[in-house]
């Protein structure tokens, strides 16, 4: 598939190649005359992927669920991945076997064929427990979706909560329109330096959160000076870098446009005590 385009390579070897491109961004595009001097690398790279989202298409008369090939919106059927949890790919499993038994189509746009377009997997490196968001153009039907929770309780047992995302939307957008909980919760509960965050299926976080855990250590130390700084986070999602941020600066803007992750990232301030926070 078009994805983990440097797999076949040892980690060090990829350590350096990424460590080689963004030296040669900084002085061919950027024309600085510096160069960093390492990466911090991964504690684990493999599986550690805790937000999938598989593109469902039709091949040979069968749904199948993979990643596109590399420019091109071709799906690429993928049973197998070590870069995501084996949990991602049995939900996966689960919906195809469930829209052959009940005769669910696939999204064609093409040929203004209403069915189920992607399946959203996101799991809690916290909890180990997942939510599973199925796309489709529109409503399989009650029943079709009590067969599909009965089927995913069965066979992952870690998924607790299942939504049906009704998006109409024309392209190749993931996550539009209504969506709804068919069984469970729509929210899983991720940690990340020592806090704790409530997460909706359009809340942005991080897809690896041990390594995102350094990546905003180091983000804090460079961004506040003086604990009377004020801080303004852009794009704050679900308030994740804008809480770690408040733990060493005075006060902190989040600005974000989807509303749910607004809520979240309140909700998330007022779970880990934190009052020197506010969001837009």
């Amino acid at each position: 598939c078009g994805g983990c385009a440097l797999r076949p390579m040892d980690y060090e070897e990829e350590l350096s190649l990424k460590l080689q491109r963004v030296n040669d961004a900084l002085h061919r595009i950027g024309k600085l005359d510096f160069s960093v001097s390492g990466i911090l690398p991964a504690p684990e790279d493999a599986r550690q992927r805790r937000k999938v989202i598989f593109n469902v298409a039709e091949q040979n008369g069968h749904p199948v669920a993979g990643f596109y090939r590399a420019r091109s919106h071709e799906v690429v059927p993928v049973p197998v991945c070590p870069a995501v949890p084996k949990e991602a790919l049995a939900c996966a499993q689960t919906v195809l076997d469930w829209m052959e038994r009940e005769h669910i189509p696939v999204y064609d746009e093409a040929a203004k064929r209403d069915g189920v377009r992607h399946i959203f997997y996101r799991s809690s490196h916290l909890t180990e427990k997942a939510v599973l968001t199925l796309t489709a153009s529109r409503s399989p039907g009650e029943k079709a979706l009590g067969i599909l929770t009965d089927m995913l309780r069965e066979r992952c047992p870690d998924v607790t909560g299942l939504v049906l995302n009704r998006n109409t939307a024309r392209g190749n957008t993931v996550l539009a329109g209504e969506f709804d909980t068919v069984w469970g919760s729509e929210v899983l509960t991720e940690g990340l330096c020592g806090l704790t965050f409530t997460l909706s299926p359009r809340s942005f976080f991080q897809v690896n959160p041990p390594q995102a855990e350094r990546l905003y250590e180091r983000a804090v130390e460079y961004a506040v000076n003086a604990p009377t700084d004020q801080v303004l986070d852009l794009y704050c999602g679900a308030g994740t870098i804008s809480l770690c941020l408040a733990r060493k600066a005075a006060h902190v803007i989040g600005a974000e446009i989807v509303p749910e992750a607004i809520e979240n990232a309140r909700r998330n301030a007022e779970r880990n005590g934190i009052e020197n926070a506010e969001f837009l």
